[in-house]
């Protein structure tokens, strides 16, 4: 009992150096050569698995190693040069396990916005935001509208784009076509391809509207009282805080 004591000991000792020396490193850092990088994220790795290991016999080493494995793969977003959805995955997991749910979902959600169609980080956010204490239930005309336009919400970006290029060229050869054949299902093709070009088309643009003009925020604290001024002195929006 005495020497798991001791092993326990000293590896918070070893963490509690490792974090100031990560901060003080941080704070004269210089740019990661491509070595490094790998050296940072093969850490990084290798402490979120082993926090994963004593998750539930050591919450407390646990924790510490998860900061220290978001702090490997943060350097190498600001120190690295490389800024990819799986990285941002990977500190949404570890904030998750820390039960920190504001900057769990601020991660999955900047990592969706490099790897939108990543199935396991779409269950994990869906998942994140289901933890949350505050739930807001979608409007009746939101719902009608998600049904209506499904293509809209339910296929990414990418997909959209990618159904836009190939409807766009068909479109084309069709059009091109026409000139020289008369038939029916050139015709047919035209106006499908068409309709399905003005669909997509539509729905990037208000996409792009709506990333420009509206500017969505994630709680990363516990509590806040959301209040109708950029002001302590305006009232509160809502009736309780929100987390």
């Amino acid at each position: 009992m005495m020497r798991k004591r001791i092993k326990v000991i000293i590896v918070l000792s070893f963490l509690c150096v490792d974090l100031l020396c990560c901060s003080l490193h941080n704070a004269y850092c210089t740019p990661l050569d491509r070595e490094q990088v790998s050296d940072f994220y093969t850490e990084a790795v290798m402490m979120f698995r082993k926090a994963n290991e004593i998750a539930l016999t050591n919450p407390e080493t646990a924790k510490t190693l998860y900061q220290s494995s978001v702090m490997r793969f943060e350097r190498i977003i600001k120190d690295g040069g490389i800024e990819n959805g799986k990285l941002y995955y990977n500190i949404g997991n570890a904030y998750f396990r820390m039960n920190d749910l504001g900057m769990a979902i601020l991660n999955y959600r900047r990592a969706k916005m490099l790897t939108p169609d990543d199935a396991n980080l779409q269950h994990n956010l869906q998942y994140a935001r289901s933890r949350r204490i505050d739930k807001i239930e979608e409007e009746q005309k939101t719902k009608v509208l998600k049904t209506l336009f499904f293509w809209h919400y339910d296929f990414s970006t990418g997909i959209r784009f990618i159904v836009l290029s190939i409807m766009s060229a068909c479109l084309w050869i069709s059009a091109s076509a026409r000139f020289f054949y008369k038939k029916a299902f050139i015709n047919r093709m035209i106006i499908f391809s068409a309709i399905l070009v003005t669909l997509m088309a539509g729905s990037l643009v208000v996409e792009k509207v709506s990333i420009e003009n509206l500017q969505p925020g994630v709680i990363i604290v516990p509590e806040v009282t959301a209040r109708k001024g950029n002001s302590e002195a305006y009232e509160p929006a809502f009736k309780e805080s929100l987390h």
